[in-house]
């Protein structure tokens, strides 16, 4: 069977959205690191290592931001393989594996459903 090679779109514009919408609260936490732009309380910081909402903002920006575009690029650009993308691959040969074994799961959880389903509609 010969597989097509093409992009997701969905999941391009799922990483856009969390690009987007982490690089405007990043934003909007560097720009006023007490929170209060965004209505968000000191007590959540109470038990946490930081003073402010500064460096919660900056890990915002660059982690949930900046990568997630970077990845919704890279899919738009490269339909096989992107050299960096493989370069940080921790597990490039068991791709193949990793798709079955989900696959695998899926057909598990799929079948404990309908005998669960099947049980109560039978009772």
């Amino acid at each position: 069977m010969k597989q097509r090679i093409g992009r997701s779109w969905l999941l391009i514009l799922m990483h856009g959205m969390l690009g987007i919408g982490a690089i405007v609260g990043g934003v909007i936490l560097i720009i006023d690191p007490s929170g209060s732009m965004v209505n968000l309380p000191a007590s959540l910081l109470e038990n946490s290592p930081f003073a402010s909402f500064l460096f919660p903002g900056i890990i915002l920006l660059l982690v949930l931001g900046a990568m997630p575009i970077m990845i919704a690029i890279a899919l738009i650009r490269y339909t096989t393989h992107w050299a960096p993308g493989e370069r940080l691959n921790l597990y490039p040969d068991s791709c193949d594996l990793i798709a079955r074994g989900t696959a695998n799961l899926f057909e598990i959880n799929c079948s404990l459903v309908e005998q669960i389903a099947g049980d109560r509609i039978v009772e």
